[in-house]
């Protein structure tokens, strides 16, 4: 969970996902739309899709006991060398490195290293320096080691303002001696975001509403959200649903979340038609094959994406429509 994600985002989920799977069988055994559910707001979904896959890899495969060799760690899916390293020195005191973002800010300073952080050739020096470290730990302390230098990175060695007078390492720093803690690490100018433009409508018949859920040959795969489709401008909506749902209806906007995934800025408007019959119901059902009918109670379990999450918290689809 704590992949591209902040502690204090984590604590949360962290505790209703305890809640619920308190065992790495009970997390193998459940049904992944409920894993999905749960991770639900945490993005960067294929996290869930892999610890779920991990467990129940280390189900058929290790007898239902984690791993302890570091060979054996990286084969778990979602794994990689930065976690597989966290977990061995963390979970089972071995002397295996760790670099997230936080060591190499404080590695890089230390060292005045000036080239860009992401570049092979620094990425393998940082490495480098990592496992001496940790190697050098007393027997152990090497899980402390590497917790104090992601701890040092997060609240003293911080990415502006650095608080160089309090930093235990500031006597033999590069940056902290040359002043250039503000260019190091060199890091990538960030890549402009880009705007999208989204349609959903929101058809409902009593308590239920038209859902579809994601093809697995997408982002999001396996997610629930209302028929939606991507447009060239914001000013297209009511012409786009015209055209897959039929001319001939007024569309009413209802609501409008806006959100950022990545480099994207997505706003999806939230149209639904202003007045509609039973016959109309029918075909908009038969018009998105896909779709079917969801209850109020039903989703409540079903994973849904960010966008028609926030929608459904804001009210947004529960606005009475008439028939």
């Amino acid at each position: 969970m704590l992949q591209q994600t902040q502690v204090k985002t984590v604590l949360p989920f962290w505790s209703r996902w305890m809640d619920v799977f308190p065992s790495l069988i009970a997390l193998a055994e459940a049904e992944p739309a409920h894993v999905l559910k749960l991770w639900q707001g945490l993005g960067y979904y294929s996290r869930a899709r892999n610890l779920q896959a991990a467990a129940q890899l280390i189900r058929s495969t290790h007898g239902g006991r984690f791993p302890d060799t570091l060979v054996e760690i990286l084969t778990l899916p979602g794994v990689g060398r930065y976690t597989a390293g966290a977990i061995g020195s963390i979970a089972f005191n071995q002397p295996w490195p760790i670099v997230d973002g936080n060591i190499i800010r404080v590695l890089s300073r230390f060292l005045g290293i000036t080239d860009p952080a992401k570049s092979s050739a620094v990425q393998k020096k940082l490495w480098q320096v990592a496992t001496q470290l940790v190697s050098a730990a007393p027997q152990g302390r090497h899980g402390d080691l590497n917790q104090a230098l992601m701890e040092l990175g997060a609240t003293v060695c911080s990415p502006r303002r650095p608080a160089c007078d309090e930093c235990p390492l500031n006597e033999g720093c590069h940056a902290s001696k040359h002043q250039n803690t503000d260019q190091i690490p060199n890091l990538q100018p960030t890549a402009i975001s880009t705007p999208r433009w989204f349609v959903a409508a929101i058809i409902q018949q009593e308590n239920r509403w038209l859902l579809q859920q994601r093809r697995e040959d997408v982002v999001n795969a396996g997610f629930w959200e209302l028929p939606v489709w991507e447009i060239d401008s914001r000013s297209a909506g009511r012409a786009r649903l015209g055209q897959e749902l039929g001319s001939h209806l007024q569309w009413d906007l209802r609501g409008t979340v806006k959100h950022t995934i990545t480099r994207y800025r997505m706003t999806v408007d939230f149209y639904a038609p202003e007045a509609m019959g039973k016959l109309e119901v029918q075909q908009f059902h038969q018009t998105i094959p896909a779709a079917r009918w969801v209850s109020e109670l039903e989703l409540s379990t079903l994973p849904l994406v960010n966008a028609h999450s926030k929608a459904l918290r804001q009210n947004i689809w529960h606005k009475p429509l008439e028939h």
